[in-house]
């Protein structure tokens, strides 16, 4: 996405401030190459920083790293600016097409600042105007640290309404009286599997059937009972890919491709 030498101007179309260093910002992200099943590139996924110790650290650190995020955010919508201006102008363009994606990776909590939530809605808007459009990804697992699920659900379902995707990673199995990540759940358009999630190793001598036939049971309800988008990250080789044909999967990524990209 940022490898193109162009002119600055579009890279000013869009800078929330964030008071951080020049060094912290030039931290590079990697955009993983997303494609769909009939193997066309459609975008990318980047994980932005995260921090796992956010729960000890109370609110002051859930707002820090959503200052983070928006560092982040920033350079994201400069880079979709940038292929656009290049596409444009008839030069070459690496990196996001039109229609393209991103789906960023953050922890759930961050959507819980006003602050970053009002960003996250300024730059889909600007993205779409350039031809892009912007993902929310967050693991079913970092859920347990959310402390007001009314308030989660009401805030991605605004988000939905501005155009923000919503992506739940590694769905769990649980108590539908018991456990709000249902709740979450509902209000996402999509889903993201592993193969490890699939039961699925690096080879078929590590292929666990008793795991792959409850997954497939519970992934099918995602798609036929919930109408849930899927997408399978991180596959590693040929014997993993070849799931991708057999399974009701849209999109998915490898872990290491020539045409991954860097923010």
């Amino acid at each position: 996405m940022l490898r193109n030498n162009l002119s600055d101007q579009a890279a000013k179309v869009y800078q929330p401030a964030a008071p951080f260093s020049e060094k912290h910002e030039k931290k590079p992200l990697v955009g993983k190459s997303v494609y769909s099943r009939r193997g066309d590139l459609v975008g990318y996924s980047v994980q932005l920083e995260s921090n796992r110790s956010l729960s000890s650290r109370g609110v002051s650190g859930v707002v820090r790293n959503a200052e983070t995020y928006i560092v982040l955010l920033n350079r994201i919508v400069t880079a979709c600016a940038r292929s656009a201006l290049s596409s444009h102008t008839g030069g070459e363009v690496r990196g996001l097409g039109v229609e393209s994606r991103v789906i960023m990776g953050l922890q759930p909590q961050a959507l819980l600042i006003e602050r970053f939530t009002s960003a996250l809605t300024r730059a889909t808007e600007e993205v779409k105007r350039q031809g892009f459009g912007l993902c929310v990804a967050f693991d079913a697992s970092d859920l347990a640290f959310i402390r007001d699920f009314r308030e989660f659900r009401q805030v991605l379902y605004t988000l939905g309404d501005h155009g923000v995707k919503l992506i739940m990673r590694n769905p769990v199995l649980t108590d539908p009286g018991s456990d709000n990540t249902l709740v979450v759940e509902r209000a996402v358009s999509a889903v993201s599997i592993t193969p490890e999630w699939l039961g699925i190793g690096a080879s078929e001598n590590s292929f666990d059937h008793s795991r792959y036939f409850e997954q497939v049971t519970r992934l099918s309800s995602l798609i036929h009972e919930e109408a849930k988008i899927v997408v399978l990250e991180g596959v590693q080789n040929e014997w993993q890919e070849s799931f991708v044909s057999s399974l009701p999967i849209a999109y998915f990524s490898l872990r290491q491709s020539d045409d991954d990209v860097y923010v």
